[in-house]
């Protein structure tokens, strides 16, 4: 069968690399943004949405939310385009899993893999301090088993990692932010809720292109680290997707620097660690062990690009002596966050 790809975001671009890894090579990639359009990703070319070109090929839709799928599915039926799948449904196919091995990205799930680690599983619902957090872990699971990835109550993406809804503001925060992506979102989100009331905040990513999108800061208190987080010291492949996102992997066409958390020279001690790095988060909180234990900072960390992370990281951190876990989705099963927060925080 031949393929078409919707979306030339971030999901849209690795499937494509992960069809050419399998010898399939799409025949287009759909996208609505007139400004990448006749570009090409790996030789693929970019172009606008077009039943005339579709034929008897099957366009999957690539994306993080299950509800912009669902609206782009019914755009494309509106142009007679009936032969679409989501890429979370084409992934969870069982025909279909050599495509996605060995990736971080796209969520697939093997059923024996829930099932043979239920009481793992349990005893991680047990750790959440609030009912929310059990709440959403439930229907997490539920979500996972049934390969739906839908109908999980999410709050606005706005508020992801920061969670100034538990956690009090402080003036002299130290934040540090692992995997700061091409724009610095979470630094902009940060700065709109506390100005210049904190002391530092750095910005950690491979990619060369972050640096490059972030405004000079004459206080020296916004600090860009051009490197990777990660359990031992050495050099990291990175793939950068376009600068939507970067992703360290094996394929990666950079490279950067990478060096454990314990190691680095913070100017203070950090108070925040929020992680998302695309599937390589236990790789920083390994390197994080003693900054994370004696330093005792607030950890706002992704668990929700490998299906094990959802139990074993939470199982991991509760190890950790009085903290408090809490759980909070921010668009389905992705843009899932685990918090843990030092009780000294709360009061």
């Amino acid at each position: 069968m031949d393929y078409i790809i919707y979306g030339a975001g971030f999901f849209g671009l690795h499937l494509c690399e992960l069809f050419q890894r399998q010898g399939i090579t799409p025949r287009y990639i759909f996208d609505r943004d007139a400004a990448k359009w006749h570009q090409r990703w790996q030789g693929v070319e970019i172009v606008p949405p077009d039943p005339a070109i579709v034929g008897a090929s099957k366009v999957v839709i690539a994306h993080a939310s299950p509800a912009v799928m669902k609206e782009i599915a019914a755009d494309l039926r509106g142009m007679g385009i009936q032969n679409t799948e989501t890429v979370y449904a084409f992934a969870n196919r069982p025909e279909n899993a050599a495509l996605f091995l060995d990736q971080r990205v796209i969520l697939r799930v093997e059923e024996r893999e829930i099932e043979e680690h239920r009481e793992y599983i349990e005893e991680a619902e047990a750790l959440f301090a609030d009912e929310a957090s059990k709440a959403t872990y439930r229907d997490i699971l539920r979500a996972l088993r049934e390969k739906s990835f839908d109908g999980i109550s999410s709050l606005p993406m706005t508020r992801q990692y920061l969670f100034y809804e538990v956690l009090p503001k402080r003036a002299d925060e130290v934040f540090v932010d692992v995997g700061a992506g091409p724009w610095g979102e979470v630094w902009k989100a940060f700065a709109a809720e506390n100005g210049a009331a904190f002391r530092f905040f750095y910005l950690f990513d491979p990619c060369r292109t972050v640096a490059a999108a972030l405004p000079p800061d004459p206080s020296g208190k916004v600090v860009m680290v051009h490197q990777a987080a990660g359990e031992v010291r050495g050099r990291v492949r990175v793939k950068n997707y376009r600068d939507s996102n970067a992703l360290i992997c094996p394929t990666g066409e950079e490279t950067a620097e990478c060096i454990p958390l314990d190691e680095f020279p913070f100017a203070a001690r950090p108070t925040f660690l929020k992680i998302d790095t695309e599937g390589w988060e236990r790789q920083v909180l390994f390197g994080a062990r003693r900054l994370i234990a004696e330093g005792r900072p607030v950890v706002a960390c992704a668990v929700y690009h490998q299906v094990r992370d959802f139990w074993e990281i939470p199982l991991w951190l509760a190890k950790l002596p009085a903290y408090r876990l809490y759980l909070r989705s921010y668009l389905g099963v992705h843009e899932t966050i685990l918090y843990l927060i030092p009780k000294e925080r709360l009061s």
